[in-house]
This record gives C-alpha cells, structure tokens and sequence, in this order.
C-alpha cells in the first residue's frame, strides 16, 4: 500500500506541475511574446513548446548516473518536482512585476 501512495503522490505532483508550467508559459507568453505580434497560445500549446525546448537541452551527463545518489529516488524526484513548480510560479511573479512597468 505504501508504493501504491508513493506512486499516486508521483502521478498527482506530476500533473499538477505540469499544469503550473503550462500556464506559467502561456501567461509570460501573452504578456511578453503576444505583444510584438505573434499569436496567442493556448495551455496545450505551450505544453508542446517546453516539450520541444526540453528535448533539445538533453545532454549525455544526464544519463550519466556514476557519482549519483539513488538511494531516495522517489524523494529526489518530488523535491526536484516541487523546486520546478516553484521556479515557474516565480517566473510568473516575476513577469506580473516587470508588466508593472510595461
């Protein structure tokens, strides 16, 4: 039962973050990028760009698991969840202020 617990606080966080970068990249989007011309994006679209950009940013040092700790998978992989979600609600708290002068 407990992996069980593991697993759906995995999927859930996983959710949630994503929605969170999504909607964090289509509101710095339509502040920032709609202005100078070019369309407005929806959520699944810009779910679709991240996707992209992360594909191309892959280098071989992130399969490299020598000097790795992976004695806590399952925490470092909700730790690292939580500090991404966090880093795109500040991109969005940081863009809201930099529209206060726009």
């Amino acid at each position: 039962m407990e992996t069980f617990g593991k697993v759906l606080l995995v999927i859930v966080t996983t959710i949630i973050s994503v929605l969170i970068a999504a909607w964090a990249f289509q509101t710095l989007w339509m502040w920032f990028i709609a202005p100078l011309g070019l369309s407005a994006i929806s959520m699944a679209h810009a779910y679709g760009i991240m996707l992209v950009f992360s594909i191309l940013k892959i280098s071989p040092k992130d399969f490299d698991t020598k000097d790795k700790k992976e004695a806590k998978p399952f925490s470092n992989y909700v730790e690292k969840l939580c500090i991404y979600t966090l880093v795109y609600l500040v991109a969005v708290g940081m863009g809201w202020i930099t529209m206060l002068f726009m």
